[in-house]
């Protein structure tokens, strides 16, 4: 079978490789090869978002470290990309109970991020994740005068968590 793509129609030949390729070889392996094909640089910045979602709706610890650290650096996803990568850690861990192996520290980087959703997601993060060693930075945001009344209740409810 040959598949042709119009230009512009790049999203939807993704999205059907990415069907075909999980139907005909199981969603596990399809998750590894999602995760080689992003961190090869080939997948065109359009497509990134749809298959980082892809990967935390059923990667594995290991699989989706790459995602968290990607989504931390500061020269790491775009800005969209990033966000679905940090909505995706955060669905893995509420539905699923994964998160990302090895030390998740690092996270606090997100709760002093100047976007106040990538900080919103750091903050859930922390508290589904349940780092201790945030436990510093959210008091901060608590006693904060600068944060919101909002940020400061979400700050509260991922130390209590």
């Amino acid at each position: 079978m040959q598949f042709m793509f119009r230009p512009g129609h790049l999203a939807a030949g993704v999205t059907l490789c990415v069907v075909l390729l999980t139907t005909s070889i199981g969603h596990g392996q399809a998750t590894a090869t999602m995760l080689k094909l992003l961190q090869s640089g080939r997948l065109p910045p359009e497509n990134q978002g749809r298959v980082v979602g892809m990967i935390c709706d059923g990667g594995t610890p290991e699989e989706l470290r790459y995602i968290y650290e990607q989504a931390i650096a500061d020269d790491g996803f775009v800005p969209e990309v990033r966000r679905t990568a940090l909505e995706g850690l955060l669905k893995a861990a509420n539905n699923r109970n994964v998160q990302p192996a090895g030390d998740l520290g690092d996270v606090t980087k997100l709760l002093a991020a100047d976007d106040a959703a990538t900080q919103r997601l750091g903050i859930e993060l922390v508290g589904a994740w349940n780092v201790e060693q945030a436990s510093d930075a959210l008091r901060a945001l608590i006693l904060s005068d600068k944060a919101s009344l909002t940020t400061r209740r979400n700050a509260l409810a991922a130390l209590t968590a």
